[in-house]
């Protein structure tokens, strides 16, 4: 039961994305395991978000931006985990004129988190859980200047990016349980001295537990709010950009175990947003992910 639910973090925990709110460019930071566990993990995540682009209240332009990640988890002990994050990006743009497609590696991730609560009540099952971390994006991934009109669809940011995050849950009994968490990316400078704003994101989800005959299917819905700030330019805000703006985000994951497999999709839809002039809107958002679940070795 356990092993379920360290993975279930995982699954849910929020993306910062260090870039704006029409950027392609994504370092997933993943929160990952409960108290007591003993499982590596080595998977696959794809994920797939869209963007609408307004002039004068006209759409002229969509993006439709799909990320694959090989996404590596080692459990060190029972307190502390290593994340490893490795982002391939291939972004479309359909606009007025024709269309554009951008791809390639974009910026890797390592994240490394504590357990800082793990109170468990007299069965050993879980009660209250906190995790914190911190991690670091390294600019590795292609990237463009600032005169390039795209440069918010190339997959890297060309910065090294500062990445914070804490998980908490609270299980009320065997179904039953809530979660929440938080994010910050604290983002540096590229070689143009251009720097994405600074991004938070604070999401909640109620979560249940059903059994399967020997598997097991964990649903979870909740809301997810972001909020990113203006871009800088030398250290000046760059008074065109569309990235300061605030989101609010409906959510629903599925949650599919097996002995060794877990298969995970999520929905998100944008319930409210707001930006300079509404010039971008954030559309529908999905994925689909495959772990392998490794067994620790005993030391």
């Amino acid at each position: 039961m356990k092993k379920y639910y360290f993975v279930l973090v995982l699954l849910l925990s929020i993306n910062a994305f260090p870039c704006d709110i029409c950027g392609g460019v994504t370092s997933n930071v993943s929160i990952g395991v409960l108290a007591n566990t003993n499982y590596h993990l080595i998977g696959i995540r794809n994920n797939y978000r869209s963007y609408s682009s307004y002039i004068n209240g006209i759409k002229h332009a969509t993006d439709r931006i799909v990320i694959q990640e090989l996404f590596l988890r080692y459990q060190w002990n029972k307190r502390w985990q290593v994340l490893v994050n490795l982002p391939y990006q291939n972004a479309f743009q359909q606009n007025d004129f024709g269309s554009t497609r951008i791809s390639g590696f974009a910026d890797p991730s390592i994240n490394v988190n504590r357990t800082i609560i793990n109170r468990q009540d007299a069965t050993g099952r879980l009660k209250d859980y906190l995790l914190v971390g911190m991690g670091v994006k390294f600019p590795l991934g292609k990237n463009a200047p600032t005169t390039n009109n795209l440069k918010n669809l190339f997959p890297g940011t060309g910065s090294y990016d500062w990445l914070f995050q804490a998980n908490y849950t609270h299980q009320w009994n065997k179904k039953l349980s809530f979660q929440t968490e938080s994010s910050y990316a604290l983002k540096g400078k590229d070689q143009w001295s251009y720097s994405y704003g600074n991004s938070l994101q604070i999401g909640a989800v109620l979560v249940h537990s059903t059994s399967v005959q020997s598997k097991r299917l964990i649903t979870a819905f909740g809301f997810m709010g972001e909020h990113f700030q203006a871009s800088s330019q030398a250290g000046k805000i760059v008074q065109n950009a569309t990235n300061s703006a605030s989101v609010l985000a409906a959510k629903l994951n599925l949650n599919w175990f097996t002995k060794k497999w877990v298969c995970s999709i999520f929905l998100q839809h944008p319930l409210w947003q707001q930006n300079q002039e509404l010039f971008i809107k954030r559309n529908f958002s999905g994925g689909i992910s495959l772990f392998y679940l490794l067994k620790k070795t005993k030391r």
